[in-house]
C-alpha cells in the first residue's frame, strides 16, 4: 500500500512540469514558412503517379515547433497518389525558428506542392 503512494506522488512530480507550458502556435502564411525555410528536401514522383499523368497540387496543413523542425502535418487537399510523397518530403524540411516578442514560437501554415509533368518528360516544379 505504501508503494501505491509513493508511486502515486512520484507520478504527480513528474507531471508538474508541464503544467502551463502549453505553447502558443500562432498562424503564418506562406511567404513567411518559404522566408524561414532553411532545409528542403524535394519529393520524388511516384512512379504509378507518373504512369498514370497524375499531376496537381497537394496542400499540407503544418506546426512548425520551437526548434524548427515539422512536429504535425495533415493534409488539406491534392491527388492521393501525389500525397505520401509530399509528405515524406516536408517531414524532412527545417526552419529558422520563428519569434514573437523576443521568444521562440511554434507557428502553424500551409505549403503547397506542386507535381507537375513537363513537356520534356518527367519534372517536378515545388513553389
Amino acid at each position: 500500500m505504501r508503494s501505491r503512494g509513493y508511486l502515486l506522488l512520484v507520478l504527480v512530480i513528474l507531471s508538474i512540469p508541464n503544467i502551463g507550458l502549453a505553447q502558443e502556435v500562432v498562424s503564418v502564411d506562406q511567404i513567411t514558412l518559404k522566408q524561414h525555410l532553411s532545409h528542403r528536401v524535394a519529393p520524388l514522383y511516384p512512379p504509378m503517379a507518373k504512369v498514370n499523368l497524375i499531376q496537381g497540387t497537394v496542400n499540407l496543413s503544418v506546426i512548425i515547433g520551437l526548434t524548427g523542425k515539422v512536429e504535425s502535418m495533415k493534409i488539406i487537399s491534392g491527388p492521393d497518389k501525389l500525397q505520401r510523397a509530399a509528405m515524406v518530403a516536408v517531414k524532412q524540411w527545417t526552419f529558422r525558428p520563428f519569434k514573437k516578442d523576443g521568444k521562440t514560437i511554434a507557428v502553424t501554415g500551409t505549403i503547397s506542392l506542386v507535381f507537375n509533368l513537363d513537356d520534356k518528360g518527367w519534372g517536378l516544379e515545388n513553389k
